[in-house]
């Protein structure tokens, strides 16, 4: 009796289940009596198979459905007059009013909270529907099994439907929509699966028998066999196990064939691959089987440490890409290559001859090159990879020689330490003790290191000097200059021509003797340096400022500073470029232009979604657009930003207008569209850009300012004392004795200035500062004298001048510039130049820094040797020092007779 009354109560559950479905539908039930109805009914209990329910639990649930359906029902029947009168009156809210009452009929027939319908496409919990079982047994095929087969979606479904999300990278929200089902239907149908054929199959076949999962005859169609094993590799890589090759199962098995790299304890066919083509490029020793051991790594270590890779043991990518290079070398047994013929002249002119010099590489070149690997400490392999290909080039370049040391370029070097002037060196192939004290002779000469070994710098110098132009028999036009100097200086008669005849070279032989140089006749590098020191000794000085600091410690902190680094504009007309992933593309509209427009918080035409009526050509953002109730025959709608609330315009009342691009986090510009190219500056986050271009490796090339980062290499350029123009370095804490007349000459028809030689005159003798630097520096400050700051700005009254920017801020250089020269008392032109004089002498050239020179002025040594950081810098151009010699150089050259004084900044 008992089994019969469970089966009668189990015919009237399910009666009433469907009786419900049909009425849901019929009787328009809403949203929320609906999710209510379910919720009730069908337990995550049901969707779990738990089939052993109390039956009092399913009693009640009974008649509590029925229950509330009857009063669902009944405050339906109530408020229908209430829905169409609601939807009536949202016809004043639109706008045209005459378009919306078109379509007012439909707005009336359309149940205004109706969500679940029999046409729909997408499920969630909750939800009951006729195609949901056809669903939840797909879902159970492909893996996601354990679901009871029914019209419900419920707690359980939605786990499983989140699970295949995550698995297959679809956005996880435990709703069947389009994309899920979609995916769901693509596994389900998979050509990859029992019972089907398809031509790819062959390869997964020979891919599984490769990873092991063998056995399998490699044939078109997917039998019985071949799941079981899909099945096994998929458990073996903690896949989902359905049998089917989907695209993750794809993916690994694809990942796992072109596997490469391995480590101690790693097992995979492909490593025996790997020993083998160790083996024969000459890391042998190797029992080839699949498992990576203790000796394959150390032998990969020694492969690594021999072509220069980091010496892991593991078989990275650089360390297989090495390796098929080598072992794919054209360079090797039986291979023909052009260059193969210049390899065998090589070798035959280091003595490993006999070779036949044709294109084809032959077993007597292959014994050859072993012996020259083997003679010069190389793995031997008979392949002339990389490092063999250096050492030969190296060995017939070779010019870096010491005692002891036997080659044919040393008989080469000898003459030409004889023909410079470091001679009585007997000329052989040998490098012997006399050689090597020559060589240290040449050194010190030319202030080289005196190592007594011919290293880089001194071959560098020797073929400078043994080529210089300015020798017997050659034309140069600076050698008019130097005849000129050398007739000056009493060494006279020689015709000023650019020939370099056998005259002037006993001049300049007779120049060397009386001043204790070298006597070779030529016109070196330190000969003319003491024909310059010479002739200008009565007009020059020079001294040093030594620092306890290197080069490279000065560049380090330069390149240190971050606000902001070190700028530039040489890269003003360079490309720029930013990630695009970072950038966010605002699609802009405007609302119709002739009457105002409703934007609603749904895209439904109704009173209630009622946000705001906004006036004519309102300016919106375009997030996307939906599709919602019909207006104007069309049913988009555009889902916008207004005041930073997301709202809804239909788009017969919104007009797409221009695409705005703002970054979406604090931003790299590059110089390239690579992520490690050098970074020009950065954009903050929200920034507006300007893109020119969008390139294919997702970069956009931009609108960038002029002043950007500098590299490291153009910021050493500059930091780097002894590189540029020595005028960078004259000391401007000197007066040269310009007189007033000299320099109104370069104040011609510069402005404000013009006139006012006696004023700098005054200015550089009152307070220390060079006259020539105080002229270049107004120049460049007032435009050519005439800015608005220097032309005077009545500040209280008073008209008042800056000739130098003092005070004069960017955010308002002539109000804060004019503020200053009144508080000054700068009331005439005069007493701007001389005041400011005295503000630049005592804030920087007389200072505690003691920045007498541009270099100084902008690089600051004595801070950072003293604070080991960078200290007040006049400027942010890396450049600056160098621009601002150009004027003081045409200044000097035009000058009578100028004193210079110089003061070299010299590094450790």
């Amino acid at each position: 009796m008992k089994f019969l009354k469970y089966l009668i109560l189990g015919f009237v559950v399910v009666f009433i289940v469907h009786f419900s479905a049909q009425t849901s539908v019929a009787t328009g039930i809403t949203e929320n009596d609906l999710i209510d109805t379910e919720t009730s009914d069908a337990s995550e209990d049901i969707e779990s198979s738990n089939e052993s329910e109390d039956q009092d639990e399913v009693d009640m649930e009974v008649e509590e459905e029925l229950e509330e359906r009857r009063f669902n029902q009944d405050e339906e029947d109530s408020t229908s007059d209430d829905i169409s009168n609601e939807e009536t009156s949202n016809l004043d809210d639109e706008t045209p009013v005459k378009k919306i009452e078109e379509h007012s009929d439909k707005e009336k027939d359309t149940p205004v909270k109706a969500r679940v319908s029999l046409s729909q496409s997408t499920f969630q919990k909750g939800d009951r529907h006729a195609s949901i079982p056809d669903l939840k047994i797909r879902l159970n095929r492909v893996g996601f099994s354990g679901i009871t087969v029914t019209d419900y979606f419920g707690d359980y479904m939605e786990g499983k439907v989140k699970d295949f999300q995550a698995y297959y990278g679809i956005s996880v929200n435990g709703r069947l929509d389009s994309a899920t089902i979609q995916k769901l239907d693509q596994v389900y149908n998979s050509p990859f699966q029992l019972g089907k054929r398809h031509n790819d199959l062959e390869d997964i076949k020979r891919k599984l028998n490769q990873l092991g999962f063998s056995g399998i005859t490699v044939t078109t169609y997917y039998g019985e066999y071949m799941e079981g094993k899909v099945k096994d590799f998929q458990r073996a890589y903690g896949l989902t196990v359905n049998g089917i090759v989907d695209e993750v199962s794809l993916n690994k098995l694809n990942a796992e064939t072109a596997k490469t790299n391995f480590q101690v304890g790693d097992s995979h066919p492909n490593i025996s691959h790997i020993k083998v083509k160790l083996n024969r490029v000459g890391f042998s020793g190797i029992l080839v089987t699949n498992n990576y051991g203790d000796y394959t790594a150390d032998r990969v270590r020694d492969f690594q440490r021999y072509y220069g890779l980091s010496a892991t043991g593991r078989t990275d990518d650089a360390t297989i890409q090495k390796l098929d290079e080598v072992y794919s070398s054209p360079f090797q047994l039986n291979k023909r290559h052009n260059d193969i013929k210049d390899i065998k002249q090589k070798l035959n002119q280091l003595g490993f001859g006999g070779i036949t010099v044709t294109d084809l590489y032959g077993s007597y070149m292959e014994r050859q090159v072993k012996a020259f690997q083997r003679a010069h400490g190389l793995v031997v392999n008979g392949i002339v990879d990389g490092v063999t290909s250096a050492k030969l080039n190296a060995e017939i370049s070779k010019t870096n020689f010491s005692i002891g040391d036997r080659h044919p370029n040393i008989s080469e070097i000898k003459k030409k330490l004889n023909r410079v002037g470091f001679s009585g060196i007997l000329v052989t192939d040998y490098y012997g003790d006399y050689t090597a004290e020559r060589v240290k002779d040449f050194q010190r000469y030319y202030g080289l290191s005196l190592t007594g070994r011919t290293d880089d710098a001194t071959i560098q110098k020797l073929d400078e000097v043994y080529n210089s132009p300015f020798q017997l028999n050659r034309r140069h036009d600076d050698t008019r200059g130097i005849k000129e100097k050398l007739n000056q200086l009493g060494y006279g008669r020689i015709t000023v021509t650019n020939l370099y005849g056998s005259y002037m070279e006993s001049q300049v032989k007779g120049f060397q003797r009386d001043q204790g140089l070298v006597v070779n006749g030529i016109a070196d590098s330190v000969t003319l340096a003491k024909l310059d020191s010479v002739y200008d000794s009565s007009k020059l000085i020079i001294t040093y400022s030594d620092y306890n600091l290197s080069l490279a410690q000065a560049l380090n902190i330069q390149m240190a500073i971050t606000n902001p680094p070190p700028q530039t504009d040489l890269y003003r007309n360079d490309p720029a470029y930013v990630s695009s992933a970072y950038i966010q593309e605002i699609q802009l509209g405007t609302t119709d232009p002739s009457s105002n427009v409703i934007v609603r918080t749904s895209p439904t035409l109704i009173s209630s979604t009622r946000r705001d009526s906004l006036s004519p050509r309102t300016v919106l953002k375009i997030l996307g657009t939906v599709q919602g109730d019909q207006y104007s025959g069309s049913k988009t709608w555009y889902k916008v930003e207004y005041n930073g609330e997301v709202l809804y315009a239909h788009s017969k009342l919104v007009t797409k207008t221009t695409v705005e691009y703002r970054t979406t986090a604090n931003l790299n510009v590059r110089a390239r569209a690579s992520d490690t190219s050098h970074v020009f500056g950065t954009l903050s986050n929200g920034s507006r850009v300007t893109v020119l271009e969008k390139t294919n490796n997702n970069w956009y090339r931009i609108s960038y300012q002029a002043w950007r980062n500098a590299t490291r290499a153009d910021t050493q350029r500059y930091v780097d004392p002894t590189n540029n123009n020595d005028m960078q370095h004259l000391d401007l804490s000197s007066n040269m004795g310009a007189t007033a007349a000299e320099l109104n000459k370069f104040l011609e028809g510069k402005g404000i200035l013009e006139g006012m030689g006696a004023a700098f005159v005054e200015a550089s003798l009152t307070h220390n500062v060079n006259e020539l630097y105080l002229i270049s520096h107004a120049l460049l400050e007032t435009g050519q004298g005439r800015s608005t700051l220097a032309n005077g700005i009545v500040v209280n009254g008073t008209t008042v001048y800056n000739m130098f920017g003092i005070g004069a801020g960017d955010s308002d250089p002539n109000g804060l510039g004019s503020r200053e020269a009144y508080r000054l008392g700068w009331d005439t032109p005069e007493k701007a130049i001389v005041g400011g004089a005295k503000f630049i002498g005592d804030r920087y050239i007389h200072g505690a820094y003691q920045q007498n020179t541009l270099y100084k002025m902008r690089w600051n040594p004595m801070v950072m040797e003293n604070t080991g950081v960078f200290g007040r810098q006049y400027a942010t151009d890396i450049g600056w020092a160098v621009k601002q010699t150009a004027n003081l150089q045409i200044m000097i050259d035009q000058l009578t007779d100028p004193r210079l004084k110089y003061d070299f900044v010299r590094y450790n």
